[in-house]
């Protein structure tokens, strides 16, 4: 990239947390490396639970912009990675 790019991961020290910061790192770099991409990101933390929602748009000059989205749900108290699943029945 030609200009400063910070790449955000989750500040907790556990081997499934890394593994996440793992995946937000290449999948950024991707991005990071086509023209015109961009990734921007939203956080929120409810009672013990971190929710993480990254946005990749990558612009194509002759197409509609591609959007991704990755979530990530972890309870900030025992380190659980939470599915879909357990964030709705909560």
């Amino acid at each position: 990239c030609n200009f400063i790019c910070i790449i955000i991961t989750i500040n907790v020290n556990d081997v499934s947390i890394n593994d996440i910061n793992q995946k937000i790192i290449d999948k950024a770099n991707t991005y990071l490396k086509k023209e015109g991409s961009s990734i921007s990101y939203n956080y929120s933390i409810n009672g013990e639970v971190l929710s993480l929602a990254i946005q990749y748009i990558e612009l194509d000059k002759f197409k509609a912009p591609v959007v991704s989205f990755d979530t990530f749900n972890i309870n900030l108290f025992d380190k659980h990675i939470l599915t879909d699943e357990e964030i709705l029945s909560k």
